[in-house]
């Protein structure tokens, strides 16, 4: 199917009706994809670029990893694609886990829950 030039990574929805591409290499695209219908529906953009991708809290958030000549990563709003807040993490992001989130992280309060950002250099927490 064709994406952005340069697929990275995916994350399928948890009910499986979705499954978002990054464009990794440098660019800016995420690529969602309609499983019903088997093409791209729709995309947004994450200045800085697109690399690494993790769905939080039943699929409501996505959690995306910037990439080389980076030092922050952002989380998106899945419903709206709308980007919520980033977060200060170590040099060039590549790529990120979820490890557990019982609710959406709220935009004012900045990621507070257990997501794991992997690093040129090492891997960092945020909680």
């Amino acid at each position: 199917m064709p994406v952005e030039a340069g697929a990275e990574s995916l994350a399928v929805a948890p009910d499986g009706s979705s499954v978002y591409v990054s464009s990794g290499f440098g660019n800016e695209e995420v690529s969602v994809i309609d499983t019903e219908v088997g093409f791209v529906a729709r995309g947004f953009r994450v200045p800085g670029g697109a690399e690494g991708l993790a769905l939080g809290h039943g699929g409501r958030q996505m959690y995306v990893a910037t990439g080389l000549g980076s030092r922050s990563t952002v989380y998106v709003d899945t419903e709206t694609d709308r980007i919520m807040g980033s977060t200060t993490v170590g040099t060039g992001p590549m790529s990120v886990a979820v490890e557990y989130e019982p609710e959406p992280v709220d935009s004012r309060a900045g990621t507070e829950r257990h997501v794991h950002w992997k690093t040129g250099r090492k891997e960092s927490e945020a909680r």
